[in-house]
């Protein structure tokens, strides 16, 4: 059925049932988004620190992914099939589907190179370089991201 985001006057926030009774209970996630895909982003902020770490609940209410990452992208209302997730500086892709995860490293062509040129350095979903743009795609036998090359403007 349907669940809903809400928060309270305490600014405590919860997930409701259509019939008012709790998923989430208020004050159990400093804020919650709405739910895409059948899930959403949690954050949890330490109160003697102030940092905050970011986890992805289902409309269950249960823990997909645990509030431990300190970056999760948002997904509500992209269109995306996947985000990325930040845990002590590794990214990696976090399938919104099968809740699968895969490390990622970017690559690159060149004009003068017919192959590919895989670099060690972590990059975002689409990357303009050298007037490329590159859509990054999980290879599940390799436990990388690979890029895929899909527009020369």
């Amino acid at each position: 059925g349907n669940v809903y985001v809400v928060s309270n006057y305490n600014g405590e926030w919860a997930v409701l049932d259509s019939e008012d009774k709790e998923i989430v209970p208020f004050g159990k996630y400093n804020w919650i988004d709405g739910f895409d895909h059948e899930l959403a982003r949690v954050k949890v902020r330490n109160r003697y620190t102030g940092k905050s770490k970011w986890g992805i609940i289902d409309m269950h209410g249960n823990e997909v992914l645990p509030p431990e990452y300190d970056e999760i992208w948002k997904f509500l209302g992209k269109g995306r099939s996947d985000t990325r997730v930040v845990q002590d500086g590794v990214s990696q892709q976090f399938d919104l589907n099968d809740h699968s995860l895969c490390g990622f490293r970017r690559t690159r062509k060149y004009y003068d190179d017919p192959g590919w040129r895989e670099e060690d350095v972590y990059s975002s979903y689409c990357d303009a370089i050298e007037g490329n743009c590159y859509d990054l795609d999980c290879d599940y036998d390799d436990p990388e991201m690979i890029a895929m090359y899909w527009n020369t403007h």
